[in-house]
């Protein structure tokens, strides 16, 4: 079995896109502010530390340039990707070999909340939100730590303290490891960094500062235009804590961006802790297809398919097949659904056998609605590598096939029915591209554009 460190690695393939652009109002995209996201390098008592910057960008400013300015300004090196690949946080008090006569011998991870200038009063309920997600996840081992609260007579996840987070750099004196994973609230140097986190890659040590000259909000269903939700960046953060990069899936908390509040994760967050997590024991998958019990067995493509009780959900592609790996052997509850469609709940379905795969298979009935027609939204485009690599993403209500088409260069396709889409190209590095996108289920296509690259 590896250890937590020989998984690091692993942790930080994850971590796909360097600089990320973060959406992370209320409004809608084209009107948010940008917010950027960069890794840097640094050391604190002669070891090796990563400083993970989020930035919002002013108008008309170059995003690099600003996420740069930023790293900079917390005394550290951005980094260059095939450093980042080779290092991450993983937490050593969930794995076998971990010597319990060190002092973190928990199999959880204990976080204080320093609630000095905290801009809502319930910030620190925002900060337990992130710790009930994150630890939620039934097929990972990892857990935010819990305690009796003196304040009532429910489980408390966060520590309440007065103490500066002794990584971050704002803090006064010199930056140290304390042996303590602490969040506070602080006025960060230069014009636009909104949180940073730093951690070691040797040390099991993590520490959030959110700024306060910022606005924020708590109000994660109604963020007003211009705020920023607090639950979101810390649950974002709080996955760089527990080892996580960014995601390339749009609708992941860890994705490089998105354009609301965002408090639930997706399958691929799942997969990404549950990769360096992994619950021990036999594992199994369930398959299947999701059918209309009206049609004589029409398949229904993006319905959704939940292992009740468990973090393991998937959709159906065109053909309304299905697949979801690496259960933990036992006994589950089912549940299929989709746009104008009843439920179909399937009780106690069993994961029988180690490595075998069971075929569970539904019908479900029509409620008589007339589902939402396909539309595109959040569509964007990013540097990819070197040169004048990019990628073209959007995302789209139902699973549909991806097409874009350029003004100069003709039509691309990809027939693979997804929501997130994300299509790849290189041009000349510099040289402007228009284009529009395009995506097609059954029931037909729709068409966003013009867009250029770059925008």
């Amino acid at each position: 079995m590896m250890n937590g460190k020989s998984i690091a690695g692993m942790s930080a393939v994850l971590a796909g896109l360097l600089v990320a652009m973060i959406g992370l109002s209320g409004q809608a995209l084209g009107q948010s502010p940008r917010v950027v996201s960069k890794f840097g390098h640094a050391q604190v008592e002669g070891r090796d530390v990563i400083v993970h910057v989020t930035v919002v960008v002013p108008p008309g400013a170059d995003a690099n340039q600003v996420a740069l300015d930023a790293v900079r300004n917390q005394g550290a090196r951005p980094f260059q990707s095939d450093e980042f690949s080779t290092s991450g946080l993983v937490w050593d008090q969930f794995f076998d070999e971990f010597d319990e006569d060190e002092t973190n011998n928990s199999p959880s991870v204990e976080q204080h909340y320093n609630p000095e200038g905290e801009p809502t009063n319930d910030s620190r309920d925002a900060l337990t939100g992130t710790h009930g997600t994150w630890s939620g996840v039934a097929t990972s081992k990892f857990e935010f730590e819990e305690f009796e609260s003196e304040e009532s007579e429910f489980e408390e996840s966060v520590l309440i303290t007065d103490r500066c987070p002794s990584l971050v750099k704002e803090c006064k004196g010199r930056q140290f490891f304390d042996g303590k994973n602490d969040v506070a609230w602080l006025p960060i140097k230069g014009c636009c960094t909104l949180a940073v986190t730093w951690y070691s890659t040797s040390v099991d040590e993590a520490d959030m500062a959110l700024n306060t000259n910022f606005p924020w909000s708590t109000d994660t269903n109604n963020t007003p235009s211009g705020y920023f939700d607090v639950e979101t960046v810390m649950l974002h953060e709080n996955g760089h804590v527990l080892g996580l990069g960014h995601s390339t899936k749009p609708l992941a908390v860890m994705f490089a961006t998105y354009s609301k509040p965002r408090v639930t994760l997706d399958q691929d967050d799942i997969k990404g802790i549950v990769s360096l997590y992994p619950l021990d024991g036999p594992k199994g998958s369930i398959s299947g297809k999701v059918t209309d019990a009206a049609t004589n067995g029409d398949p229904i493509p993006g319905a959704t398919v939940v292992v009740v009780d468990n973090s393991f959900f998937t959709t159906t592609d065109l053909q309304g097949k299905y697949l979801i790996e690496s259960v933990p052997v036992g006994i589950y509850d089912l549940t299929a659904s989709a746009l104008g469609f009843g439920d179909s709940p399937l009780p106690s379905v069993g994961v029988i056998e180690d490595e075998t795969t069971l075929e569970v298979n539904f019908h479900l009935v029509s409620d008589g609605s007339t589902p939402d027609p396909l539309t595109i939204s959040n569509v964007y485009s990013v540097d990819s590598g070197k040169g004048g690599a990019f990628k073209i993403l959007w995302t789209t209500n139902h699973p549909a096939t991806s097409q874009v088409e350029f003004d100069c260069c003709g039509e691309f396709t990809d027939s693979e029915p997804v929501i997130d889409h994300s299509m790849s190209f290189r041009g000349q590095k510099g040289a402007p591209y228009t284009y529009s996108v395009t995506s097609t289920d059954d029931k037909g296509s729709v068409t966003a554009g013009t867009f250029t690259h770059p925008e």
